[in-house]
């Protein structure tokens, strides 16, 4: 009975390293550079950890507390010391003071809050530096609280997300309202704003050489509307336009076909400021196309009636 033997073969270390590098070259950009951080932060404990074990031995020889083997304890750490700096570079051997240290000539610090640390302290450091650099350059500049930190996110959020917006849909006209008219939640102030939206949005359709659509105020009444059907496909209805009487609501966007049951005047007023005026007499049947927005008012002195079908 012959056996069969099988030799398995094993990678060489050129070829997981190269497999290792072509699986990192694969990964998203963000995760490659979070397993570089990693890597860089494991490194640096690894480090720190054979430096605090150096230390303790040098520490029990200087006080003779050792014994027969710190030696070549020490030995042994060194030689580690030096495989990790030919692999990883130089050990980086600048004093890290602990949470409750003082560094020489320095003034003392706040009082380290519970749990807190090396990098905590460092923070703290980071951020008084911040507050004397601001407060040599701008000594009146205002505290702000975290509500008032909060606010100013929210507002660079809804600024950012407006530009992305007017980007991808750019509109005719743009109306911009200075960023510090008012805060996120004054809502006290809201008559004051609506003023200066009326007026920035005048000066901005002044500006591209337009004019605003008129509105129907008080002494123009409304025409009166009456939905005889109306489904997914169709609104057929009957409008009614007393001398005077406007409609704000022209569906113009929609194929309509439109009978007139009671003659007279009706005026077309556009956003760009043009005008047309169409006559209207019982049995005229018109096919309106879709269109410019309007409005459209009774300019004449008897009342206009209309028998619209409009295609949805």
């Amino acid at each position: 009975m012959s056996v069969k033997r099988y030799k398995l073969a094993m990678p060489s270390s050129s070829q997981r390293i190269r497999k290792a590098k072509k699986s990192l070259e694969a990964m998203p950009k963000a995760k490659r550079i979070d397993l570089m951080v990693k890597a860089g932060v494991m490194t640096k404990k690894q480090a720190d950890q054979l430096l605090r074990e150096l230390g303790a031995h040098h520490f029990a020889k200087a006080k003779g507390r050792g014994d027969d083997q710190t030696d070549t304890k020490i030995a042994g750490v060194m030689s580690q010391l030096d495989a990790h700096e030919a692999e990883h570079g130089q050990v980086d051997l600048t004093p890290r003071l602990h949470s409750g240290a003082t560094a020489p000539g320095a003034e003392a610090s706040d009082p380290p809050a519970p749990g807190g640390g090396a990098y905590r302290q460092r923070i703290r450091a980071f951020i008084r530096s911040l507050r004397a650099t601001g407060a040599a350059v701008a000594p009146a500049a205002a505290a702000h609280g975290i509500l008032d930190v909060g606010f100013a996110a929210m507002d660079a959020m809804q600024n950012t997300i407006a530009r992305l917006r007017l980007a991808a849909y750019s509109p005719e006209v743009t109306v911009d309202i200075p960023r510090n008219a008012c805060g996120f939640h004054e809502f006290w102030r809201a008559k004051e704003l609506i003023a200066v939206g009326r007026d920035r949005t005048a000066q901005a359709f002044a500006a591209a050489g337009r004019h605003r659509t008129p509105r129907a105020t008080a002494a123009d009444p409304a025409a009166r509307m009456k939905v005889l059907l109306e489904n997914d496909q169709v609104k057929i209805y009957e409008i009614a336009y007393a001398p005077g009487a406007e409609n704000i609501e022209v569906a113009a966007s929609a194929l309509r076909v439109v009978r007139g049951l009671e003659g007279g005047s009706l005026e077309r007023a556009y956003a760009d400021g043009r005008k047309e005026t169409l006559a209207w007499k019982p049995g005229t049947v018109r096919r309106i196309e879709p269109g410019p927005a309007y409005i459209t008012r009774n300019t004449g002195s008897t009342e206009v009636r209309l028998y619209v079908v409009q295609v949805k």
